[in-house]
Protein backbone atom coordinates (compact mmCIF):
# COMPACT_ATOMS: atom_id res chain seq x y z
CA UNK A 1 0.00 0.00 0.00
CA UNK A 2 2.65 2.24 0.48
CA UNK A 3 4.72 1.73 -2.45
CA UNK A 4 1.11 2.09 -4.45
CA UNK A 5 0.96 5.63 -2.38
CA UNK A 6 4.59 6.43 -3.24
CA UNK A 7 4.38 5.90 -7.12
CA UNK A 8 0.95 7.75 -7.06
CA UNK A 9 2.38 10.67 -5.29
CA UNK A 10 4.88 10.61 -7.64
CA UNK A 11 2.47 10.75 -10.71
CA UNK A 12 0.77 13.98 -8.90
CA UNK A 13 3.92 15.42 -8.97
CA UNK A 14 4.65 14.83 -12.52
CA UNK A 15 0.94 16.23 -13.68
CA UNK A 16 1.95 19.25 -11.84
CA UNK A 17 4.39 20.09 -13.70
CA UNK A 18 3.09 19.07 -17.20
CA UNK A 19 -0.09 21.05 -16.39
CA UNK A 20 0.32 23.09 -14.29
CA UNK A 21 -1.55 21.79 -11.36
CA UNK A 22 -1.72 22.53 -7.66
CA UNK A 23 -2.84 19.31 -6.39
CA UNK A 24 -4.33 18.56 -2.91
CA UNK A 25 -6.63 16.32 -1.38
CA UNK A 26 -10.01 18.32 -1.90
CA UNK A 27 -9.86 17.03 -5.53
CA UNK A 28 -9.48 13.36 -4.99
CA UNK A 29 -12.69 12.34 -6.28
CA UNK A 30 -14.24 8.67 -5.12
CA UNK A 31 -17.01 6.17 -4.73
CA UNK A 32 -20.22 6.86 -7.43
CA UNK A 33 -21.32 9.62 -9.62
CA UNK A 34 -17.97 11.06 -10.09
CA UNK A 35 -18.49 11.29 -13.93
CA UNK A 36 -21.76 12.07 -16.17
CA UNK A 37 -22.52 11.10 -19.55
CA UNK A 38 -23.62 14.46 -22.02
CA UNK A 39 -25.76 14.37 -23.78
CA UNK A 40 -27.96 12.56 -21.15
CA UNK A 41 -27.77 9.21 -21.48
CA UNK A 42 -27.46 5.67 -20.15
CA UNK A 43 -24.38 4.17 -21.27
CA UNK A 44 -22.62 6.15 -24.00
CA UNK A 45 -21.77 10.06 -24.33
CA UNK A 46 -19.25 12.10 -24.04
CA UNK A 47 -17.78 12.29 -20.25
CA UNK A 48 -18.05 15.23 -17.95
CA UNK A 49 -17.39 15.94 -14.86
CA UNK A 50 -20.45 15.34 -12.09
CA UNK A 51 -18.68 16.94 -9.37
CA UNK A 52 -16.62 19.72 -10.43
CA UNK A 53 -17.81 22.32 -12.55
CA UNK A 54 -21.77 21.64 -12.02
CA UNK A 55 -21.85 18.50 -13.86
CA UNK A 56 -21.09 20.12 -17.24
CA UNK A 57 -17.53 20.02 -18.01
CA UNK A 58 -16.06 17.77 -20.67
CA UNK A 59 -13.19 15.74 -19.34
CA UNK A 60 -10.08 17.00 -21.69
CA UNK A 61 -7.80 14.48 -23.48
CA UNK A 62 -6.00 17.24 -25.69
CA UNK A 63 -2.78 15.46 -24.43
CA UNK A 64 -3.92 11.85 -25.62
CA UNK A 65 -4.03 10.56 -22.00
CA UNK A 66 -7.13 8.96 -22.86
CA UNK A 67 -6.80 4.81 -22.44
CA UNK A 68 -8.68 1.27 -22.52
CA UNK A 69 -8.12 1.50 -18.37
CA UNK A 70 -9.17 5.17 -17.97
CA UNK A 71 -13.07 4.03 -20.11
CA UNK A 72 -13.01 1.38 -18.13
CA UNK A 73 -12.46 3.27 -14.75
CA UNK A 74 -15.51 6.08 -16.00
CA UNK A 75 -17.99 2.92 -16.71
CA UNK A 76 -17.32 1.32 -12.99
CA UNK A 77 -17.80 4.73 -11.45
CA UNK A 78 -20.91 4.61 -13.28
CA UNK A 79 -22.42 1.38 -12.32
CA UNK A 80 -21.24 -0.48 -15.47
CA UNK A 81 -19.17 -3.40 -13.93
CA UNK A 82 -17.99 -4.74 -17.22
CA UNK A 83 -16.21 -1.73 -18.29
CA UNK A 84 -16.11 -0.06 -21.38
CA UNK A 85 -17.35 -1.65 -24.70
CA UNK A 86 -15.78 1.29 -27.04
CA UNK A 87 -14.15 4.21 -25.88
CA UNK A 88 -12.40 7.56 -28.60
CA UNK A 89 -11.76 10.83 -28.52
CA UNK A 90 -14.45 13.22 -29.91
CA UNK A 91 -14.43 17.44 -30.75
CA UNK A 92 -15.55 19.40 -28.34
CA UNK A 93 -17.93 21.32 -29.48
CA UNK A 94 -16.97 25.48 -29.33
CA UNK A 95 -13.34 24.40 -28.25
CA UNK A 96 -14.07 24.65 -24.38
CA UNK A 97 -12.52 27.49 -22.26
CA UNK A 98 -12.99 25.42 -19.53
CA UNK A 99 -12.75 21.66 -18.95
CA UNK A 100 -11.82 18.94 -16.59
CA UNK A 101 -8.30 17.15 -16.47
CA UNK A 102 -8.25 14.11 -14.28
CA UNK A 103 -5.78 11.51 -13.03
CA UNK A 104 -6.92 8.08 -12.86
CA UNK A 105 -5.46 5.95 -10.00
CA UNK A 106 -7.72 2.92 -9.79
CA UNK A 107 -8.69 1.64 -6.56
CA UNK A 108 -7.15 4.92 -5.12
CA UNK A 109 -9.42 7.58 -6.42
CA UNK A 110 -9.57 9.58 -9.41
CA UNK A 111 -7.72 13.34 -9.14
CA UNK A 112 -9.58 15.69 -10.87
CA UNK A 113 -9.60 19.57 -11.14
CA UNK A 114 -10.86 22.53 -13.54
CA UNK A 115 -8.21 23.21 -16.17
CA UNK A 116 -8.99 27.07 -17.47
CA UNK A 117 -7.02 26.49 -21.10
CA UNK A 118 -8.55 25.87 -24.46
CA UNK A 119 -9.35 22.03 -25.16
CA UNK A 120 -10.49 20.67 -28.39
CA UNK A 121 -10.66 16.98 -27.41
CA UNK A 122 -12.80 15.47 -25.03
CA UNK A 123 -13.02 11.71 -23.92
CA UNK A 124 -16.36 9.99 -25.05
CA UNK A 125 -17.41 6.15 -23.73
CA UNK A 126 -20.02 3.29 -24.78
CA UNK A 127 -19.95 1.23 -21.34
CA UNK A 128 -20.73 -2.52 -21.66
CA UNK A 129 -24.14 -3.06 -20.33
CA UNK A 130 -25.46 -6.29 -18.65
CA UNK A 131 -26.84 -9.36 -21.07
CA UNK A 132 -23.87 -9.82 -22.76
CA UNK A 133 -22.62 -13.59 -22.35
CA UNK A 134 -18.89 -13.16 -23.74
CA UNK A 135 -16.79 -13.29 -26.88
CA UNK A 136 -16.46 -16.27 -28.88
CA UNK A 137 -14.64 -17.73 -31.36
CA UNK A 138 -16.73 -18.52 -34.39
CA UNK A 139 -16.18 -21.99 -36.22
CA UNK A 140 -17.79 -21.04 -39.88
CA UNK A 141 -17.47 -24.63 -40.68
CA UNK A 142 -18.94 -26.05 -38.02
CA UNK A 143 -21.78 -22.83 -37.93
CA UNK A 144 -22.53 -24.27 -41.51
CA UNK A 145 -23.73 -27.47 -40.14
CA UNK A 146 -25.32 -26.21 -37.60
CA UNK A 147 -27.20 -23.67 -40.08
CA UNK A 148 -28.16 -26.85 -42.17
CA UNK A 149 -30.07 -28.62 -39.27
CA UNK A 150 -31.54 -25.52 -38.34
CA UNK A 151 -30.05 -25.47 -34.71
CA UNK A 152 -28.63 -21.39 -35.69
CA UNK A 153 -30.11 -18.97 -37.80
CA UNK A 154 -28.17 -16.50 -39.70
CA UNK A 155 -28.77 -13.00 -40.72
CA UNK A 156 -26.93 -10.30 -42.93
CA UNK A 157 -27.88 -6.62 -42.03
CA UNK A 158 -25.84 -3.63 -43.25
CA UNK A 159 -27.90 -1.60 -40.51
CA UNK A 160 -26.83 -4.08 -37.89
CA UNK A 161 -26.91 -2.98 -34.49
CA UNK A 162 -27.49 -4.77 -31.18
CA UNK A 163 -30.90 -4.15 -30.47
CA UNK A 164 -31.48 -5.14 -34.26
CA UNK A 165 -29.94 -8.52 -33.95
CA UNK A 166 -31.71 -9.34 -30.39
CA UNK A 167 -34.98 -8.31 -31.90
CA UNK A 168 -35.05 -10.96 -34.37
CA UNK A 169 -33.70 -13.47 -32.04
CA UNK A 170 -36.65 -12.19 -29.61
CA UNK A 171 -39.22 -13.16 -32.46
CA UNK A 172 -37.88 -16.11 -33.63
CA UNK A 173 -37.96 -17.30 -30.07
CA UNK A 174 -33.97 -17.83 -29.89
CA UNK A 175 -32.11 -17.29 -26.29
CA UNK A 176 -28.75 -16.10 -27.93
CA UNK A 177 -28.32 -13.21 -30.53
CA UNK A 178 -24.47 -13.40 -32.10
CA UNK A 179 -22.80 -10.90 -33.80
CA UNK A 180 -20.06 -10.78 -35.94
CA UNK A 181 -17.72 -8.42 -38.25
CA UNK A 182 -20.01 -5.49 -38.09
CA UNK A 183 -22.75 -6.99 -40.19
CA UNK A 184 -23.50 -10.98 -39.39
CA UNK A 185 -26.25 -11.84 -36.56
CA UNK A 186 -26.98 -15.20 -35.64
CA UNK A 187 -29.50 -16.63 -33.27
CA UNK A 188 -29.13 -20.08 -31.47
CA UNK A 189 -30.30 -21.73 -28.18
CA UNK A 190 -27.24 -23.31 -27.29
CA UNK A 191 -23.91 -21.34 -26.44
CA UNK A 192 -20.97 -22.00 -28.79
CA UNK A 193 -18.12 -23.81 -28.07
CA UNK A 194 -15.30 -22.88 -26.63
CA UNK A 195 -14.93 -20.57 -23.41
CA UNK A 196 -16.04 -17.49 -24.19
CA UNK A 197 -13.42 -15.85 -22.78
CA UNK A 198 -11.44 -14.41 -25.55
CA UNK A 199 -10.39 -10.57 -24.52
CA UNK A 200 -12.64 -7.70 -25.67
CA UNK A 201 -10.50 -6.67 -28.10
CA UNK A 202 -11.51 -9.50 -30.63
CA UNK A 203 -14.98 -8.17 -30.33
CA UNK A 204 -14.50 -4.33 -30.96
CA UNK A 205 -15.75 -3.96 -34.45
CA UNK A 206 -17.93 -1.21 -34.66
CA UNK A 207 -21.54 -1.66 -35.78
CA UNK A 208 -22.40 -0.98 -38.79
CA UNK A 209 -25.56 0.75 -37.65
CA UNK A 210 -24.10 2.34 -34.72
CA UNK A 211 -20.52 2.99 -34.23
CA UNK A 212 -21.11 3.63 -30.88
CA UNK A 213 -21.95 -0.43 -30.26
CA UNK A 214 -19.72 -2.97 -31.05
CA UNK A 215 -20.78 -5.79 -33.28
CA UNK A 216 -18.33 -8.66 -32.83
CA UNK A 217 -14.78 -9.07 -34.86
CA UNK A 218 -13.44 -10.20 -37.51
CA UNK A 219 -13.96 -14.34 -36.95
CA UNK A 220 -15.55 -13.97 -33.28
CA UNK A 221 -19.61 -12.99 -31.88
CA UNK A 222 -20.24 -10.93 -29.09
CA UNK A 223 -23.15 -13.18 -27.68
CA UNK A 224 -25.88 -11.22 -25.77
CA UNK A 225 -29.22 -12.86 -24.17
CA UNK A 226 -32.01 -12.01 -26.43
CA UNK A 227 -34.13 -11.03 -23.68
CA UNK A 228 -32.32 -7.73 -23.86
CA UNK A 229 -34.64 -5.24 -24.40
CA UNK A 230 -37.80 -7.65 -24.42
CA UNK A 231 -41.07 -6.25 -23.13
CA UNK A 232 -43.04 -8.28 -20.57
CA UNK A 233 -41.71 -11.74 -19.69
CA UNK A 234 -41.45 -14.14 -16.55
CA UNK A 235 -38.46 -15.20 -15.47
CA UNK A 236 -37.11 -17.91 -12.83
CA UNK A 237 -33.72 -16.12 -11.46
CA UNK A 238 -30.86 -19.07 -9.82
CA UNK A 239 -29.92 -18.94 -6.20
CA UNK A 240 -27.91 -15.93 -5.34
CA UNK A 241 -28.02 -14.37 -8.94
CA UNK A 242 -28.14 -11.35 -10.95
CA UNK A 243 -30.36 -10.55 -13.28
CA UNK A 244 -31.56 -7.18 -15.09
CA UNK A 245 -34.24 -5.26 -16.94
CA UNK A 246 -33.83 -3.19 -20.05
CA UNK A 247 -36.42 -0.94 -21.39
CA UNK A 248 -37.98 -1.97 -24.43
CA UNK A 249 -35.86 -1.79 -27.94
CA UNK A 250 -32.43 -1.66 -25.28
CA UNK A 251 -29.75 -0.24 -26.13
CA UNK A 252 -31.99 1.60 -28.00
CA UNK A 253 -34.40 3.77 -26.48
CA UNK A 254 -38.17 2.60 -26.89
CA UNK A 255 -40.00 4.72 -29.72
CA UNK A 256 -43.81 4.19 -29.65
CA UNK A 257 -46.45 5.02 -26.70
CA UNK A 258 -48.61 4.51 -25.21
CA UNK A 259 -46.59 1.17 -24.23
CA UNK A 260 -46.78 -1.14 -21.11
CA UNK A 261 -44.15 -4.02 -20.37
CA UNK A 262 -44.99 -6.45 -17.21
CA UNK A 263 -42.05 -8.67 -16.31
CA UNK A 264 -42.35 -11.00 -13.11
CA UNK A 265 -39.63 -12.45 -11.30
CA UNK A 266 -40.47 -15.60 -9.58
CA UNK A 267 -38.21 -15.79 -6.07
CA UNK A 268 -40.12 -18.55 -3.91
CA UNK A 269 -37.49 -17.50 -0.54
CA UNK A 270 -35.31 -14.61 -0.19
CA UNK A 271 -34.11 -12.19 2.21
CA UNK A 272 -32.82 -9.47 0.50
CA UNK A 273 -32.79 -7.47 -2.92
CA UNK A 274 -30.10 -4.79 -4.21
CA UNK A 275 -31.66 -2.79 -7.28
CA UNK A 276 -28.79 -0.75 -9.44
CA UNK A 277 -30.54 1.62 -11.19
CA UNK A 278 -27.92 2.03 -13.96
CA UNK A 279 -29.30 4.47 -15.87
CA UNK A 280 -33.11 5.91 -16.12
CA UNK A 281 -33.81 8.59 -18.06
CA UNK A 282 -37.64 9.61 -18.01
CA UNK A 283 -39.32 12.33 -18.52
CA UNK A 284 -43.32 12.80 -16.67
CA UNK A 285 -44.33 10.83 -19.27
CA UNK A 286 -42.73 7.33 -18.24
CA UNK A 287 -42.95 5.63 -14.64
CA UNK A 288 -41.21 2.22 -13.57
CA UNK A 289 -43.16 0.37 -10.68
CA UNK A 290 -41.40 -1.82 -8.63
CA UNK A 291 -42.96 -4.50 -6.07
CA UNK A 292 -42.43 -7.55 -3.88
CA UNK A 293 -45.14 -9.24 -3.40
CA UNK A 294 -45.78 -12.07 -0.04
CA UNK A 295 -46.97 -15.21 -1.36
CA UNK A 296 -49.45 -16.31 0.59
CA UNK A 297 -51.49 -13.23 1.18
CA UNK A 298 -50.46 -11.58 -2.07
CA UNK A 299 -49.88 -7.86 -0.19
CA UNK A 300 -46.86 -5.99 -1.26
CA UNK A 301 -44.20 -5.92 0.74
CA UNK A 302 -42.80 -3.64 -1.13
CA UNK A 303 -43.78 -0.69 -3.48
CA UNK A 304 -42.37 2.11 -5.13
CA UNK A 305 -42.91 4.37 -8.55
CA UNK A 306 -39.74 5.94 -9.81
CA UNK A 307 -40.26 8.48 -12.61
CA UNK A 308 -38.89 12.15 -13.42
CA UNK A 309 -39.34 15.76 -12.42
CA UNK A 310 -38.43 16.78 -15.62
CA UNK A 311 -35.36 16.46 -17.91
CA UNK A 312 -32.96 16.34 -14.77
CA UNK A 313 -29.43 13.97 -14.95
CA UNK A 314 -30.08 10.35 -15.84
CA UNK A 315 -30.66 8.93 -12.65
CA UNK A 316 -28.55 6.37 -10.93
CA UNK A 317 -28.54 4.68 -7.65
CA UNK A 318 -28.74 1.71 -5.63
CA UNK A 319 -31.89 0.15 -3.19
CA UNK A 320 -31.82 -2.02 -0.52
CA UNK A 321 -35.32 -4.17 -0.21
CA UNK A 322 -35.42 -6.47 3.27
CA UNK A 323 -38.08 -9.09 4.04
CA UNK A 324 -38.54 -10.06 7.23
CA UNK A 325 -37.40 -13.54 8.41
CA UNK A 326 -39.57 -16.41 7.26
CA UNK A 327 -41.29 -13.88 4.48
CA UNK A 328 -42.09 -16.19 1.60
CA UNK A 329 -42.26 -14.37 -1.54
CA UNK A 330 -44.63 -14.52 -4.67
CA UNK A 331 -41.37 -12.65 -6.55
CA UNK A 332 -41.06 -9.12 -8.00
CA UNK A 333 -43.11 -7.43 -10.21
CA UNK A 334 -41.49 -4.47 -12.44
CA UNK A 335 -43.87 -1.96 -14.70
CA UNK A 336 -42.92 0.42 -16.96
CA UNK A 337 -45.26 2.20 -18.32
CA UNK A 338 -45.20 5.48 -20.65
CA UNK A 339 -48.34 7.39 -21.37
CA UNK A 340 -49.86 9.02 -24.47
CA UNK A 341 -47.81 11.91 -23.72
CA UNK A 342 -44.43 10.26 -23.82
CA UNK A 343 -42.24 11.35 -26.96
CA UNK A 344 -40.29 7.93 -26.86
CA UNK A 345 -36.68 8.54 -27.14
CA UNK A 346 -35.97 7.45 -23.49
CA UNK A 347 -34.18 4.26 -21.67
CA UNK A 348 -33.73 2.17 -18.65
CA UNK A 349 -31.76 -0.51 -17.28
CA UNK A 350 -31.69 -1.89 -13.63
CA UNK A 351 -29.67 -4.89 -12.49
CA UNK A 352 -30.98 -6.95 -9.63
CA UNK A 353 -29.11 -9.17 -7.06
CA UNK A 354 -30.98 -11.40 -4.85
CA UNK A 355 -29.82 -13.51 -1.61
CA UNK A 356 -31.99 -16.28 -1.61
CA UNK A 357 -32.48 -18.52 1.72
CA UNK A 358 -33.10 -22.03 2.37
CA UNK A 359 -37.17 -22.49 3.20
Amino acid sequence: MMRVTIIHMFTLFLWSHIFGWVVSSSILLTGEKVFSLQPRHVWHGMVTSQQIGGGALPLCVDAGLWSIDQADQVCHNLGFSKGAMVFGVRTIEADARKSVKCVFLGEEGIYCRIHSSRCTSGAWVSCQFSGLVGCYPIDHGMMSVLERMRNIVRYTDSELTIQSCTARCQANRYFYAGLEGDARCYCMNQLPGGAGGDGREKCDTPCSGDVRQACGGDGHMALYESQLGECNGTYIPDRADTFYLASPGFPGNFRSSPIQCNWMFNLPTFNSLTMTVQGMDFTRAETLRVMALEAKSLHTTFNETWTSGGDGPVRRGTWELELENGTHSAGVAVIFDASQASTGDRQFLISFSINIVDP
